[in-house]
């Protein structure tokens, strides 16, 4: 960790992603910090700013600043009088209100919203108060001005302890170049094509809601490959070929947030999240409540939890659809591939 600018470097993930990290404070007379926090009072900043990713190296910093769309003072006039924050009265849905504070950087632009005192149980519990009371705020600043307004960092300090935990997202390890590189014959089906471009969006996009229905349309197109090259593999009673039967395998990113799916089919972890994940997201049904709030951070989290879920399975059945059709290939079927 760097004392000077309080940012430390980490081991890059091999698939980019939210991560949380924690600083806790050593006492001398033994005192126990636990990383979830206890009852009490928390300061919670949202850092805004265009996601963006760190190629060269990943240093994150809890005092990180932020970027935004909207100027609160020109940098370059030395007027006293120019706004350097905002004060917003919060309200949530439950009666519950706070004080927040916009800020803005050195450009003069917004840049953090910061609640200083948030009562809560724990840190999580603050983190998803603080959320409930910021997001409609930011939704109705991006809606005014028609600019997006997304946060890229969430710090967390309890108040009580000075434990500090960070969420940020965390870019890619760099990969070597191999074999991959090489762009196999298979692809050029434009069918097949579109679904490897749907797992390339999720990969790409730091927003979970978006990165997750770009997993579940890659699989989903494949529902439709299958059933036509279903039909041509019938009509000309091929046999031999590579099966689409898979299990869920013991992924590290799947045992971390569905561990019960391991071992199912990849069409059981689809149907287990068709209603409460895709159509949850897909339809906004405010008389039933059934729909993932862009307000309700619990909401965000349990998609942020499906994703690597459903980006395995749509990997597994794109991997087998390839060697399904590699194998029609080699058998001369090569009028498969305009399907």
């Amino acid at each position: 960790m760097n004392s000077q600018t309080g940012e430390f470097s980490i081991d890059r993930p091999d698939i980019g992603g939210w991560e949380t990290l924690i600083g806790s404070p050593v006492y001398a007379d033994g005192r126990e910090v636990t990383p979830e926090g206890e009852a009490g009072e928390y300061k919670v900043e949202f850092v805004l700013g265009p996601s963006k990713y760190q190629i060269d190296n990943i240093k994150i910093g809890f005092e990180a600043d932020g970027d935004s769309f909207i100027q609160f003072r020109d940098p370059e006039r030395n007027d006293p009088n120019q706004v350097v924050q905002a004060v917003l009265d919060c309200h949530g849905p439950g009666g519950e209100r706070a004080i927040a504070r916009a800020v803005c950087n050195k450009n003069g632009r917004m840049s953090k919203i910061v609640l200083d005192r948030v009562l809560a149980d724990n840190r999580v519990h603050a983190e998803k108060i603080a959320y409930l009371l910021v997001s409609p705020v930011l939704s109705w600043i991006s809606f005014a001005y028609d600019i997006p307004v997304e946060i890229v960092q969430t710090t967390t300090t309890e108040l009580s302890t000075f434990m500090v935990a960070t969420t940020v997202w965390m870019s890619p390890k760099i990969k070597g170049l191999d074999e991959r590189f090489q762009l196999p014959n298979v692809p050029h089906n434009p069918r097949l094509l579109e679904c490897i471009g749907q797992y390339r969006e999720g990969l790409s996009s730091t927003n979970d809601i978006y990165s997750f229905l770009c997993f579940w349309k890659a699989y989903e197109g494949l529902i439709h490959i299958r059933q036509k090259l279903d039909k041509y593999i019938a009509r000309n009673k091929l046999e031999g070929l590579p099966s689409r039967d898979a299990l869920i395998p013991d992924d590290p990113s799947v045992r971390d947030t569905h561990a019960e799916l391991i071992g199912r089919k990849l069409t059981y972890a689809h149907e287990q999240f068709r209603k409460t994940k895709r159509d949850a997201i897909a339809h906004l049904d405010t008389a039933s409540g059934t729909y993932v709030s862009a307000h309700d951070l619990e909401q965000l989290y349990e998609i942020r939890r499906a994703i690597p879920v459903t980006r395995l399975i749509a990997k597994i059945a794109i991997m087998n659809e390839l060697r399904i059709y590699e194998r029609l290939i080699q058998l001369g079927h090569t009028e498969c591939l305009r399907m």
